[in-house]
């Protein structure tokens, strides 16, 4: 397994310490990155307008054809986990996309959908203590 360069580590240290949805949105981009999920990969992660409503943070998706990855819920800290799931939810719902992910720079939940049945819910899949699985949580996504 590749090491984590220490730009990532600094990135995760800001996103513990900072407290800012920018940090988190920066540690996003650099897993997608560590991932071979960015745009040099063929992938277009896209940021997307955080307001009330839930509309997602990041939608990721592949260039070519535009197939739907995973969206993203971007939160500070574990204690909006509560509003983020239901946000997370909507937009796996609502833009149809397979794979959700919920982060803060202290974890990550993954969730998902079959987008094949019209009735289906989002399930919770995984979690990963961004501390101590940073490894895991990048191959989870570079597999996808």
């Amino acid at each position: 397994m590749e090491t984590i360069d220490k730009n990532t580590i600094h990135i995760l240290d800001r996103a513990l310490k900072d407290r800012r949805k920018s940090i988190i949105s920066a540690f996003v981009l650099a897993i997608l990155s560590k991932a071979q999920k960015d745009y040099k990969c063929g992938y277009l992660a896209e940021p997307k307008r955080c307001i009330v409503d839930g509309i997602a943070d990041f939608t990721l998706e592949k260039l070519d054809n535009q197939d739907k990855i995973l969206t993203f819920q971007c939160k500070i800290t574990t204690k909006e986990f509560a509003l983020g799931r239901t946000q997370l939810k909507a937009n796996m719902i609502n833009g149809g996309y397979p794979h959700g992910i919920l982060i803060c720079g202290e974890k990550t939940e993954i969730y998902k959908l079959d987008i094949s049945k019209d009735d289906s819910v989002p399930v919770f899949e995984h979690e990963y203590d961004n501390n101590s699985q940073l490894h895991e949580l990048i191959q989870f996504i570079r597999d996808l």
